[in-house]
């Protein structure tokens, strides 16, 4: 189980954007959301909607849309 940031963007007022690889689909759960009610030391470690991540496993793109809930955008071709 693992993921790493690869990139951050813009910051706003709601977080970094922030690109993520992942290792398996069940690593996309452990991601963070910055959802309300989870304390942070930095607003750049808060990932803002517009955030996406990579899971090499199932070659598909999740984003962060401003529900702050991951979900799957599309699979890429194997």
């Amino acid at each position: 189980m693992a993921y790493k940031i690869i990139s951050t963007g813009r910051s706003g007022p709601d977080g970094t954007v922030m690109q993520f690889i992942c290792d398996f689909v069940s690593d996309v759960a452990s991601l963070p959301t910055g959802e309300n009610g989870v304390t942070y030391t930095k607003l750049d470690m808060v990932p803002a909607p517009g955030s996406t991540a990579i899971v090499d496993e199932s070659k598909e793109l999740y984003d962060l849309p401003p529900s702050r809930t991951w979900s799957p955008l599309l699979v890429f071709p194997q």
